[in-house]
């Protein structure tokens, strides 16, 4: 499976529990989907922390909850 595939299938849903439901999957077979990788954007760059999270649906909870903000 393709990173650019698996980016655009998140940015074109609109449901957090479906995103989180596809990081979740995409994590399961080792791929490192998480806001930054996605969006590349200032605010999924704030959230990131180092080491990152054990689970990458937490990543966009926050991301979009900054985003709301």
């Amino acid at each position: 499976m393709d990173l650019d595939y698996i980016r655009e299938t998140i940015k074109k849903e609109d449901s957090l529990i479906v995103i989180c439901a596809l990081a979740d999957e995409y994590q399961r077979f080792g791929y490192r989907v998480c806001p930054r990788n996605i969006y590349q954007d200032e605010t999924a760059r704030k959230i990131c922390v180092n080491p990152c999270r054990k689970r990458f649906a937490t990543c966009f909870k926050k991301y979009f909850k900054e985003k709301k903000l």
